[in-house]
């Protein structure tokens, strides 16, 4: 059976198809350009608070849209964490608290894009679901949930058109309430970020 003149000409169109839709340039492509960080840190407490807690490790992973090369938009998700040790009077045991939080972020970005160097400030709001375990001579474990705000800022260097390596800092505003007691979970956190432009 022979194929039909449509059949040949949808195959061709295909065949020749193919290897243009591989050859199109990223920047050709419709629609936003997107990108993925990932942050690696260390979260300190700012809240009077938590004045007795230490700083501890924070990780963030961000996924986010450049609708032009100067604003965008973002959305973090991440954990924190800050730990206070208190030295018990014998016979009664140290006791120590650990906090813990997982922000969920939505920010816009302004973005200035240098040549080697990007230079970034957003802000937005989030909410962050926080617990704090208490262990000792007793052991207690309460949960809050907190809706609040951040600003950050970043400068990032290129190391090719599609990565880029740099540092952030972020200032996160929020108060919970574990167990009815309101505390402030304000801090600031001090990253290295790896970016990858998809």
């Amino acid at each position: 059976m022979k194929p039909s003149a449509a059949a040949v000409l949808a195959v061709a169109l295909l065949l020749l198809a193919a290897p243009a839709a591989r050859a199109q340039p990223v920047s050709a492509r419709s629609g936003p350009d997107t990108y993925l960080e990932f942050d690696l840190g260390t979260f300190i407490p700012q809240s009077g608070d938590l004045s007795q807690f230490d700083p501890r490790v924070a990780v963030f992973g961000t996924f986010g849209a450049m609708f032009s090369p100067a604003l965008g938009a973002e959305a973090s998700i991440g954990y924190y964490r800050a730990s206070a040790t208190t030295r018990g009077t014998p016979p009664d045991p140290d006791t120590t608290q650990t906090l813990g939080i997982v922000p969920v972020m939505v920010n816009l970005r302004l973005v200035a894009p240098l040549k080697a160097v990007e230079l970034s400030a957003r802000a937005g709001v989030g909410i962050q679901f926080a617990t704090l375990y208490s262990s000792g001579g007793t052991s207690s474990y309460n949960k809050a949930t907190a809706f609040g705000w951040q600003v950050g800022a970043s400068a990032a260097f290129n190391l090719s058109p599609t990565m880029l390596v740099g540092v952030d800092v972020l200032g996160s505003f929020a108060e919970g309430k574990f167990d009815g007691v309101a505390v402030g979970l304000d801090g600031i956190v001090f990253a290295v970020k790896l970016g990858y432009r998809l």
